[in-house]
């Protein structure tokens, strides 16, 4: 199964990555389960996808950046609506190739977050809040995280930039193809 092939995005299959980054998830016969991380959004979204490994520890083995483009608005073709409809289906069978390819177990997504933004703005976010609530409507546990929970959990300051955030990963996950 491939997954979809946007700009920005690169894909990962267990089986054809470079050896150094392929982990064993399979030990004394037991498989561990995977948790898929989101970081949700409508024109680019991030994930990962981690094995669960005893004690609770994460062993993240796939990360991907996810972009759906807007049509040019000066050369457009179709309607507003529906090249928002065909953006969020691409997202949702995103997600939905994603769950199945690597047997998701649980979802942990940053709740979007409107604050003080302008109505095209809002949609997006309605729309990344949407395509996380359909893996819920799945029957898989989806846990709500807000952005200030995530950047306190991480690097220690719910105030943390998006670049602190970036470096952190990089430099403890150091393994990974970013």
């Amino acid at each position: 199964m491939l997954l979809p092939s946007l700009k920005g995005s690169f894909h990962l299959k267990p089986e054809t990555m470079p050896k150094k980054h392929r982990v064993n998830f399979v030990r004394s016969g037991k498989s561990y389960p995977n948790v898929l991380g989101i970081d949700p959004g409508y024109g680019n979204l991030g994930i990962a996808v981690a094995a669960v490994l005893p004690k609770d520890k994460l062993k993240p083995f796939h990360v991907q950046h996810f972009e759906t483009k807007a049509v040019n608005k000066h050369k457009r073709t179709v309607r507003k609506s529906s090249e928002d409809f065909e953006r969020t289906k691409k997202i949702m069978m995103f997600y939905d190739q994603l769950v199945d390819f690597y047997k998701i177990k649980l979802i942990c997504s940053e709740l979007p977050h409107g604050g003080a933004r302008s109505a095209s703005s809002m949609k997006g976010l309605a729309i990344a809040a949407a395509c996380v609530a359909h893996l819920s409507a799945r029957g898989i546990p989806v846990i709500q995280l807000s952005p200030a929970d995530i950047k306190e959990s991480w690097t220690g300051n719910k105030n943390a930039t998006k670049p602190e955030m970036i470096k952190k990963a990089v430099t403890k996950f150091e393994d990974l193809p970013w």
